[in-house]
């Protein structure tokens, strides 16, 4: 029981390919016995049933030698070159030959060696494989009494097709098992993907939107040919390098970091926020006038004031411009005009906000 669950861990932690040849050789060992049992049942040659008792046996020795070497490329090429050499040929010449099954093992071995190997070996074993049939047909051609016939041919309908439908369900079982962990590695790539893109349009330090990412959307709304009217906030904190140096960086951290999460807590879903560099922070108001975005911009600088911080003496205010985009308005214009108008606020006393 411990030696199953080991292998089974095995298989989990395995990649894509090993997965796949652990899955094959354990599917191998049981067709290899319902082959046995199959063949018993319609009385064919006994050999073809100890060749398939064979087969199984060797499928868990390779198996168990997979996972006690760690790997299963080895092993898989082990496996193929016995097929090759040996099953397959004895199959032929044991269960009439062309006229028999061995040929739907073949093509499904010919599928697995391409999914599990590497090239030089996958042409390495095709070419051997190629020999070994070429070999085969001259013999069944030029000595037909050597092959093993069917005793009739309804043994014959019997035999191939329970051998097609086993060879159907067990490729359905591989191609399912490709296209579970192909699926599961593809959602995997979207996560990462959607976390790179996360992680360029996000400020670092706040969690809120970057200078990069809001200034697309302004260029973006300003493309839209039935865009919405919108105005923009560039809100500055006041007195910032007095915070840093008389409180300290992580002071001064945790100030950028909470202005920001309050401005985009207190804003619309239709809103932009985003820290365009050190203290400053652009906001985007969706469908809002001039007076709009004053009273709203108001709001917000009343709400600053309001925060409390790990000092508790330390009182927080911002200052702000606000500007509402006009007809044929470019992007750097307005930047411009509202960068205009917060540093007229600046200057003229802090803690406000000029239109």
């Amino acid at each position: 029981m411990r030696t199953y669950k080991n292998i089974y861990v095995t298989y989990k932690n395995a990649s894509l390919q090993g997965k796949i040849f652990y899955l094959l050789i354990v599917v191998g060992a049981f067709f290899a016995l319902i082959n046995a049992a199959l063949n018993t049942l319609l009385g064919l040659d006994i050999a073809t049933t100890f060749i398939s008792i064979g087969t199984s046996i060797t499928c868990i020795i390779l198996l168990l030698y997979a996972y006690h070497t760690g790997t299963y490329i080895k092993a898989a090429y082990i496996t193929f070159t016995i097929l090759i050499l040996v099953i397959y040929p004895a199959l032929w010449l044991t269960n009439a030959g062309s006229n028999g099954p061995t040929p739907y093992f073949i093509i499904f071995n010919t599928i697995l060696v391409t999914i599990l190997l590497e090239k030089k070996k996958v042409y390495f074993l095709m070419f051997l494989k190629g020999i070994i049939i070429i070999l085969l047909i001259i013999t069944e051609i030029y000595y037909p009494h050597i092959i093993l016939s069917y005793s009739s041919s309804h043994i014959q309908t019997i035999d191939l097709g329970i051998s097609a439908l086993l060879v159907a369900f067990f490729t359905l079982i591989i191609i399912q098992r490709l296209m579970s962990e192909y699926n599961h590695r593809i959602d995997e790539l979207r996560l990462v993907q959607n976390q790179l893109r996360k992680l360029s349009i996000t400020d670092e330090l706040t969690g809120i939107y970057n200078r990069r990412y809001i200034i697309q959307e302004i260029s973006n709304q300003l493309t839209d040919v039935y865009g919405l009217p919108f105005s923009i906030v560039m809100f500055d904190i006041d007195d910032f390098k007095h915070i840093n140096d008389h409180y300290s960086h992580a002071v001064g951290d945790e100030v950028i970091k909470g202005v920001g999460l309050l401005l985009e807590s207190e804003v619309r879903s239709i809103d932009v926020v985003g820290r365009i560099g050190g203290e400053e922070y652009l906001v985007l108001l969706m469908d809002t006038t001039e007076e709009e975005a004053f009273r709203r911009a108001e709001s917000l600088r009343s709400s600053i004031t309001k925060l409390t911080w790990s000092i508790p003496s330390l009182s927080v205010t911002v200052s702000g411009g606000v500007y509402c985009k006009e007809n044929d308005d470019t992007l750097d214009y307005i930047l411009d005009q509202v960068d205009q108008r917060l540093y007229k606020a600046k200057t003229s006393g802090k803690n406000k906000i000029i239109l």
